[in-house]
């Protein structure tokens, strides 16, 4: 067993424990420093010659005071985000805290730190001040109200977790792209096209959309072809089936491809080929590799795929 002194040694010398001091090192600086010149407040009046009661004196006063309500925010945000968001929720659930609630998290901090310095420096209190703007705060609301939908949509989507950064999800029946970012209003995706599209998070609550990387990373693909009468169900199996098990990608998934036949036409018996891919980016590759192996198999075989007939 390693000793509990060498061990906390160990973990002081990692970079993720340093990138924290650096993340708390400004803020606590400032805070002791802001609290120290409020305790010394009345020596710092009396050695900069400031009269004590004089306007400058008072202004700098509330100043402080000010600073150190919001030094205090600073250092709270960063330590929930730090212990919860970064800490707690990942171990729990496996995944990274949505960045939505992330920031909600922050705006909550600032509004109690807000109405804190308000009450405690400025003396208003924060109800009146509340009652007073309501007016201005329904009217606002009303104006944007398509916007709190989004941010309200968001917030469910974010707890929910119907998909996270990096799935592969398809909105209606629009494109399909990959959710790059989920902010206050919206969701991006970039196609595979590398284009990006900027779904409000509102549409994501009212239509359905499709997720190609749940519940598992590999979902089943299929086409079909159409096969002579002649050519029998054994050859039709025989020459499908192989041409996606010749595929190292679609062999190593835990699910069988099959074929099956899904109508008769004057063409001939129209054939459907399913397989399994590893994710959505590989889907359209390896389909051509398996027509291209279907085609190959049809050519060693002398099949041809049949013409439209006249009689």
């Amino acid at each position: 067993m390693a000793h509990p002194k060498r061990s906390a040694v160990r973990f002081l010398t990692r970079p993720a424990l340093w990138a924290v001091i650096g993340r708390f090192f400004m803020p606590v600086s400032l805070l002791v420093v802001l609290l120290a010149a409020d305790a010394l407040w009345p020596h710092l009046i009396a050695a900069l010659g400031i009269e004590p009661e004089g306007e400058a004196a008072v202004d700098a006063g509330l100043a402080v005071s000010t600073l150190i309500w919001f030094a205090s925010g600073v250092i709270i945000h960063r330590s929930v985000v730090w212990l919860f968001w970064e800490g707690w929720f990942p171990r729990r659930t496996g995944t990274e805290a949505p960045k939505l609630l992330i920031d909600m998290t922050g705006a909550l901090i600032a509004v109690i730190v807000s109405g804190g310095a308000l009450a405690f420096v400025f003396g208003i209190s924060p109800t009146g001040f509340l009652t007073t703007s309501g007016i201005v705060i329904a009217i606002v609301g009303f104006a944007l109200r398509s916007m709190i939908s989004d941010l309200f949509t968001g917030v469910a989507l974010g707890v929910e977790r119907p998909f996270n950064i990096g799935d592969w999800i398809e909105v209606g029946e629009g494109e399909v792209g990959r959710v790059v970012e989920m902010n206050w209003r919206a969701t991006r995706l970039v196609t595979k096209e590398e284009i990006s599209v900027v779904i409000p998070n509102s549409q994501l609550a009212t239509l359905p959309f499709r997720n190609y990387s749940k519940p598992d990373g590999f979902w089943r693909d299929k086409f079909d072809i159409v096969l002579d009468y002649e050519v029998t169900a054994y050859q039709a199996e025989r020459l499908l089936l192989s041409a996606v098990n010749q595929i190292p990608e679609i062999a190593a998934i835990p699910r069988e491809p099959e074929v099956r036949i899904i109508d008769y036409t004057e063409r001939g018996i129209k054939w459907e080929i399913r397989y399994w891919v590893p994710d959505y980016p590989s889907m359209s590759a390896l389909r051509y590799r398996v027509q291209r192996n279907v085609l190959r198999n049809l050519h060693f075989s002398a099949i041809r795929v049949p013409k439209a007939k006249m009689e």
